[in-house]
């Protein structure tokens, strides 16, 4: 078990992996969440055409400076990436030893604006899996309004995939992906 830290926002501990199901269209499916929160032992399923299995995104009025910890919990979206993660601004957003499955089993993101605080992600320990890729990552301030200086830092420690030939797609513009 994971040792709580003094926690701002709100934690949600399941026992026994209770299992959230949702067929809700983006962006809510079974979890929209943003704001400083502890998650732990929850499974996370969308059924959903259009929706994450975990929507993880703010504004930066909401969103500034959040952490956010996840352990030990799944997330499958039958139609979409597992997890839809939007960096802001200072945060700081880490799952530990989780798994992913979707069309994508992380898409992941920079806050869309120019000169911010640094972000980070961290996969630490995780089964990353993706029809589509692995892990999908969008420079959102160069992609949608040609911006630089969201610098965004991504950690994927002892974590894996059995996508060996599309573990990662970067996509700096529309043009522009590797």
């Amino acid at each position: 078990m994971y040792i709580l830290t003094k926690n701002q926002g709100i934690d949600l501990i399941g026992i026994g992996m209770p299992e959230i199901v949702s067929d809700a269209s983006y962006p809510n499916g079974p979890a929209y969440i943003y704001g400083d929160t502890y998650i732990e032992g929850i499974y996370f399923h969308s059924t959903s055409e259009s929706a994450y299995a975990f929507h993880l995104d703010g504004s930066t009025d909401t969103s500034y400076g959040t952490t956010l910890n996840v352990v030990n919990c799944k997330f499958t979206s039958e139609n979409q990436p597992a997890l839809g993660c939007g960096c802001t601004r200072g945060c700081n957003y880490t799952f530990i030893n989780c798994e992913f499955y979707g069309s994508d089993g992380i898409y992941v993101h920079n806050e869309a604006s120019a000169n911010v605080a640094k972000q980070y992600f961290n996969a630490i320990g995780c089964k990353i899996n993706g029809s589509n890729y692995a892990v999908a990552i969008d420079d959102a301030a160069k992609l949608n309004f040609g911006a630089t200086g969201s610098p965004l830092v991504l950690n994927f420690a002892n974590s894996y995939t059995s996508n060996i030939k599309s573990m990662v797609k970067f996509r700096q513009t529309n043009s522009k992906e590797y």
